[in-house]
């Protein structure tokens, strides 16, 4: 088996908001993990053990961000800082955060993109059992 190789760079996107200019890194494993169990600490559970709700589930991708986000000094920005930005900005910077750590998300989204790949391979292998027939066949 051949060894796994990375490259020791972290992906970043320069982020410029206003005059202020910030460096969008992707997410460590460390930061990966916080992230994760702070959406599970925002699941709350009925007596049975099933999920009936959720508790500021909405501070988690600013907390994300407060993870990946540091200003010209290198220093992270805060969920505060972050906060005082327009919703659309946050968004995109959340979008761009996500896709450059490969963070997979769970829900509709997801389960469309895992449908979609799915779909290519079906193809993909169709394909291939005509191109089989069609060989047999001449």
């Amino acid at each position: 088996m051949e060894p796994l190789r990375f490259e020791e760079d972290v992906k970043t996107v320069e982020v410029i908001v206003g005059q202020n200019t910030y460096t969008l890194t992707e997410a460590s494993e460390g930061a990966h993990t916080k992230y994760q169990n702070k959406i599970s600490s925002c699941v709350k559970f009925g007596p049975d053990g099933s999920a009936v709700g959720a508790k500021d589930l909405a501070d988690v991708e600013a907390y994300l961000l407060s993870m990946c986000l540091t200003n010209g000094e290198g220093k992270h920005v805060s969920i505060d800082i972050i906060r005082k930005w327009p919703v659309r900005y946050v968004k995109e910077i959340v979008r761009v955060a996500k896709e450059i750590s490969e963070i997979e998300e769970g829900g509709k989204g997801a389960l469309l993109k895992q449908r979609a790949e799915l779909d290519k391979r079906i193809e993909a292998l169709d394909e291939a059992k005509n191109e089989t027939s069609d060989i047999e066949n001449s």
